[in-house]
């Protein structure tokens, strides 16, 4: 008796989705965190549409097959997004926060085939939680490796006091570095590839804790560098520029910077302005041989400029002793005076301006006192320098209320959307804002003095220029109230508070 087998009709099941190769646990709190980074990455660069709206992100991550299609989604869009779109969008928006960059390195880190391209955004968001979270006494000037592994611990763990004996020669990098005179020695010095260089050549050691503190501490003394060296460049364009206008020229040959042959003085005051602002590329030699190139190619085609007209004016027989300032366009608070005919605009709308020619000193001046105490060399254009370069290189942490800064040391406090008049440039607003918190360092600066040596001269400039400042300041806010600009108006009537306040001190004196 034989027994007959039918065999059984095959179903196929239907295919499960795979995660991506990349895949790694994450917890749905982590999920939460990160979505919204990745949402506002796909947005800006149009890299795709999200599973589901950002609103709806935590109700679909508790259901388990929407919360694996989101995290698939994650991986598949982080493969494609660059470190250079990762910068930007964590330097001009509010999704920087230590919880989030905390996750965002750790769930990074914990993928088993990382690439060049992780490599290269673990080593970025390190640096960026560590200007994130780092106080003000780590961001002193010299920023050690203990300091950074610090701030680094509860992101990558517990690290070396000292830098690893392989990692000496970043160090050596790093001193060579910070000596740098200028910013073409800079470029030309190959520090940014020698970086690069010691990074690939790391392998599986770059992902440890003391290598990624070494590595976060040569990438921020990096940018400050070039932020230091970039606005000596800046101002010595500046200066370059303001003499030419002075001059009566209003164009300047700036073809061998890849510019116009008439390129207009007030279009270059302007490119400098722009230049202040953060640079947010990626800092390799092409990015940054494009970006700086063009501001050494301007710096020397607007000083072979002025030495032309120099020469020019000294065969003429103009005096070599001509004076020039600024003050002849724009008066104490900025009102602009009428330019000549095709003269180049004033750089600024309005602008503090307390610096004024010294009167000449008899022919036999009295000896100094002994415990003299010399005056400050006030300038406000050296004041507001020196509050931008501070603010860029060390961005004060997200939800931090106010961030202080020093100015000819005397320390200043700024609130939050005086530093992003600074750091992100906040619209309109920013130039008032910008010069408000400069009338109001130059003011404290000044008072300071005074308690010192006893001498109002300079307090009373300042004060000259601050009262001014704070009824035009004040006259701003009102104007954005009626355009119905609610934010600007609050903005720039508390900063015009706070300048009045600080002249209110310092008349009590």
């Amino acid at each position: 008796m034989t027994t007959e087998t039918k065999s059984k009709p095959v179903t196929r099941q239907p295919r499960k989705e795979q995660p991506a190769k990349s895949a790694v646990t994450i917890s749905r709190r982590e999920a939460e965190l990160l979505y919204p980074i990745y949402v506002a990455l796909a947005h800006e660069f149009s890299l795709g549409d999200p599973p589901c709206p950002e609103s709806e992100a935590a109700a679909a991550l508790a259901v388990p097959a929407s919360a694996q299609k989101i995290l698939r989604w994650i991986l598949q869009l982080d493969q494609r997004v660059q470190v250079g779109q990762v910068r930007y969008l964590l330097q001009t928006t509010k999704l920087s926060t230590e919880e989030r960059l905390r996750i965002l390195i750790q769930w990074h880190l914990r993928k088993s085939n990382r690439t060049s391209l992780e490599r290269e955004k673990i080593d970025f968001l390190c640096t960026q939680y560590f200007v994130l979270c780092a106080s003000p006494e780590v961001l002193g000037s010299s920023v050690s490796f203990a300091g950074v592994a610090g701030v680094l611990r509860p992101v990558l763990g517990a690290a070396p006091s000292e830098i690893p004996d392989w990692l000496h020669p970043l160090e050596v990098i790093v001193e060579e570095l910070q000596q740098c005179p200028s910013l073409r020695d800079l470029l030309e010095g190959g520090f940014l590839e020698q970086g690069r260089e010691l990074k690939k050549s790391s392998e599986e050691h770059f992902y440890e804790p003391a290598t990624l503190a070494a590595f976060a501490r040569f990438n921020f003394l990096l940018r400050r560098s070039f932020i230091r060296l970039m606005h000596a460049d800046l101002r010595a364009i500046r200066a370059a520029l303001l003499r030419l206008h002075q001059f009566g020229v209003t164009a300047v040959d700036c073809h061998r910077a890849g510019l116009s042959a008439e390129e207009p003085i007030g279009a270059l005051l302007e490119r400098c302005e722009k230049w202040k602002q953060p640079f947010r590329t990626e800092y390799t030699e092409t990015k940054a041989g494009q970006v700086f190139g063009l501001l050494l190619g301007i710096r020397a085609d607007v000083e072979e400029a002025l030495r032309r007209i120099v020469q020019e004016a000294s065969a003429a027989g103009a005096s070599d002793e001509m004076e020039i300032t600024v003050e002849e366009d724009v008066d104490a608070w900025g009102e602009v005076q009428a330019p000549a005919v095709n003269a180049a605009p004033p750089p600024e709308v309005f602008k503090p301006q307390v610096t004024a020619s010294a009167p000449k000193p008899p022919t036999s001046p009295p000896a100094a006192p002994v415990n003299a105490v010399p005056a400050p060399a006030i300038d406000a254009e050296d004041c507001l320098e020196k509050i931008w370069e501070q603010l860029i290189a060390a961005p004060p942490a997200r939800g931090r209320t106010t961030n202080t800064v020093t100015c000819y040391g005397s320390r200043v406090l700024l609130s939050s959307w005086e530093v992003a008049a600074f750091v992100s440039d906040s619209g309109p607003t920013s130039e008032d804002l910008r010069n408000g918190v400069v009338a109001r360092a130059l003011v404290t600066v000044a008072l300071e003095y005074f308690k010192k040596s006893g001498n109002d001269g300079p307090l009373q400039a300042a004060l000259a220029v601050a009262r001014k400042g704070a009824v035009h300041i004040q006259e701003q806010a009102d104007k954005a109230k009626r355009a119905k600009d609610t934010e600007g108006a609050v903005n720039l009537g508390i900063t015009a508070k706070r300048l009045r306040t600080t002249i209110e001190e310092a008349e009590k004196r």
